[in-house]
């Protein structure tokens, strides 16, 4: 039995649906790509030249949402497929882009370079709790202008698991492809074993930029799935009220899926948003609100209005530190989205709004997915699990600790955490009064000195290289 919650009736949705569609074809998208504004327009919406929008009448939206596949698979490269996003089907992320990194050595916060954002992805592969890798840091040594494609690089060298990642142009998005082709054995393997999944951030209110268009137009062509996610800040980009910031949002997501589909009919996609609050007492775009926890809830019952997989922002903290605040946080915005069926959980190894990357981050909030899932499994109600033979017999003597039954079931009944400490106040005393901080920075030494490098296609660096540089 799996936990399960809404925030939003049936006829909510045809709301915040109809008021999209009216947003849509009323209102217009603003397209900044001229290939995108044919395709529209060859496909049925009206476009006015003069100011790049693509009106998008009704029909033409309920026409090509109706052909999406709400199932998607996603394969390790070694070929084993590790994730598929279906109903009922739920996995952990990392996310990025930080520009810092709070070092675990010393406690300092600073820019992060490409030796951190290699080590944390070497944490992200020895996790059992982490699925899709995304690159958490933007690392100041790389050139800018191929972060991207250097970022790729950097996982593709350090984990076999699957990548979720942007690109900044129709040229990189192709490099993108090339590269994850030339470790999963050719492109024809990467279309049929999907490795590697876009990410697309829509432009708000109610724009598409350059870049999504030509990157959206490159992964319909070769097979490759993409994520359309709105980053909506409510009060600033977006309506205040939540249900309007959900109905522009979702124009913003359906805009883009239909290009997509428009493209090449056989394209995969997964709905995503971050949609969140501007703090008005602050002035900062916050992510760890009781308000960014419910849009998560509401971004999954969408998706399942359309029969699309989800994704989303969770397990996030506003806090700038590693304190009580930043464990809060992380459990609210994880676990409300996570009984409301989001499929994909992005958010490991962050905090400070999404600013800062943390390898002691990353390792408490794998302990923190863990018991989400546990959490998730529920209870198990059968004649083994009831025991009634076992209550009798014990219901004399009390021996339960040492009965077979309870030997039989304890590892599978009870969650043991690693990070989290349950002894007792004397033992805790006697070990050096270690706080969660001081045990993970052991873990996290530990599991970098267990790293095992994944078995790659031979030279692979050097072809990644030429494939970077090559004009």
């Amino acid at each position: 039995m799996n936990l399960k919650t809404q925030v939003l009736s049936d006829e909510d949705i045809l709301k915040i649906h109809a008021t999209s569609l009216e947003a849509m074809e009323k209102l217009g998208i603003h397209i900044q790509d001229k290939g995108a504004l044919k395709t529209f327009e060859k496909a049925g919406a009206r476009v006015d030249w003069a100011s790049d929008r693509a009106f998008i009448p009704t029909y033409l939206v309920n026409e090509v949402m109706n052909q999406f596949n709400p199932y998607l698979s996603l394969y390790n490269t070694d070929g084993k497929r590790t994730v598929t996003l279906m109903e009922g089907s739920q996995y952990f992320a990392s996310i990025g882009y930080a520009n810092f990194v709070l070092d675990w050595r010393t406690g300092e916060t600073r820019d992060v370079y490409s030796r951190d954002l290699e080590e944390i992805i070497k944490l992200c592969e020895s996790m059992d709790s982490l699925d899709v890798v995304h690159p958490p840091g933007q690392p100041v040594d790389d050139p800018p202008e191929l972060g991207d494609l250097y970022q790729a690089k950097t996982m593709l060298l350090t984990t076999r698991k699957p990548i979720h990642t942007h690109a900044y142009s129709e040229k990189h998005a192709e490099k993108l492809i090339a590269m994850n082709a030339a470790v999963m054995g050719g492109r024809d393997e990467l279309r049929k074993m999907p490795h590697l999944i876009f990410n697309i951030n829509t432009f708000s209110p109610l724009a598409m930029r350059k870049d999504a268009a030509e990157v959206i137009r490159t992964a319909a062509k070769t097979g490759v799935p993409f994520l359309v996610t709105a980053g909506c800040m409510g009060g600033a980009t977006s309506p205040v009220t939540l249900a309007g910031e959900l109905a522009q949002a979702n124009a913003e997501i359906l805009s883009h899926l239909i290009y997509g589909k428009l493209v090449d009919p056989t394209a995969s996609a997964i709905y995503a948003s971050w949609c969140r609050i501007f703090d008005m007492k602050y002035s900062t775009c916050t992510v760890a609100t009781p308000e960014f926890a419910l849009m998560r809830i509401a971004i999954s019952q969408l998706a399942k209005f359309y029969h699309l997989p989800s994704a989303g922002g969770a397990l996030l903290a506003d806090s700038n530190t590693i304190d009580a605040q930043y464990g809060w946080e992380k459990f609210m915005t994880a676990f409300l989205p996570s009984i409301a069926g989001l499929n994909i959980i992005f958010g490991m190894g962050l905090l400070s709004q999404m600013n800062v990357m943390s390898c002691e981050a990353l390792v408490m909030d794998g302990e923190i997915a863990q018991i989400i899932k546990r959490i998730q499994a529920g209870i198990t109600v059968d004649s083994e699990h009831l025991a009634f033979d076992i209550i009798a017999q014990e219901c004399g003597k009390s021996g339960f600790l040492d009965n077979p039954h309870t030997y039989k079931h304890f590892r599978n009944e009870h969650f043991f955490p690693s990070a989290s400490d349950r002894s007792m106040l004397a033992t805790w005393q006697e070990n050096g009064e270690r706080d969660v901080r001081m045990r993970v920075k052991d873990m996290v030494a530990a599991s970098l000195d267990a790293y095992q490098k994944p078995q790659l296609p031979e030279n692979l660096e050097k072809t990644l290289d030429e494939i970077i540089k090559n004009s």
